[in-house]
């Protein structure tokens, strides 16, 4: 995995899914493949039960921090 750094970009910028990221269960959080402060976690797509990958932000100076699944101090 290439070393992460912090996003600096606009929202519509990160929007960009990376397609490496699976989700197998609904209460799972997953690391960004390049951005420390990003994160995806896992939603239902349709009513099938399928599952998609949500990015979401981690407030501004944290990172998010994959032991406790929370966004933490860098």
């Amino acid at each position: 995995m290439p070393e992460r750094t912090i996003f600096e970009g606009t929202w519509a910028d990160a929007q960009n899914t990376d397609e490496s990221v699976v989700c197998e269960r609904i209460d799972q959080f997953l690391l960004h493949p390049r951005f420390a402060n990003l994160f995806y976690g896992c939603a239902y797509a349709n009513n099938e039960g399928d599952l998609k990958p949500v990015l979401m932000p981690c407030p501004a100076g944290l990172v998010f921090n994959p032991e406790t699944n929370k966004c933490d101090w860098w």
